[in-house]
C-alpha cells in the first residue's frame, strides 16, 4: 500500500525540496516553540520535539506534495517512519486548536514557496 501510495504521488525531484522542509521545520518550530536545530539533530528526544518533527514531515508531505521516500530523504527518516508521522498528525487532528495550528501552518507554507 505505502509503495501504491508513493508512485500515485510519484514527481520530479525539485531542486527546491530541501528549502521546502527547512521551511516546514521553522515554520512547525516557531508555532509549537521548539527550537529548530531541535527538530533537524538525529537522536533529539522528547515528546515535544517529535511531535513537531512528526508535523514538519507532515506537512512537507501534505504542502509540497512530495512522496514519503522524499520526504524522509529530507528529514534523514525512513519512509514508514514519515507514513507513521503523517497517521500520528492526522490522528491527533480531532483536537481543533492542533487542527487550527496545522491548517493555518497549511495556508501559510502554500503561499511561501511554490516549488
Amino acid at each position: 500500500m505505502e509503495l501504491e501510495d508513493d508512485l500515485a504521488r510519484k514527481r520530479e525531484i525539485n531542486p527546491l525540496d530541501p528549502a521546502c522542509a527547512r521551511l516546514a521545520t521553522a515554520a512547525v518550530a516557531l508555532e509549537f516553540g521548539v527550537p529548530e536545530l531541535a527538530l533537524s539533530r538525529p537522536g533529539t528526544r522528547s515528546p515535544l520535539c517529535d511531535f513537531a518533527r512528526q508535523a514538519a514531515m507532515y506537512l512537507t508531505y501534505c504542502s509540497y506534495d512530495m512522496n514519503k521516500a522524499r520526504v524522509g530523504e529530507l528529514f534523514g527518516r525512513h519512509s514508514s517512519t514519515v507514513r507513521h508521522a503523517i497517521e500520528v498528525i492526522e490522528e491527533s487532528r480531532t483536537d481543533p486548536v492542533l487542527d487550527e495550528q496545522l491548517h493555518r501552518l497549511e495556508r501559510w507554507l502554500g503561499q511561501a514557496v511554490r516549488p
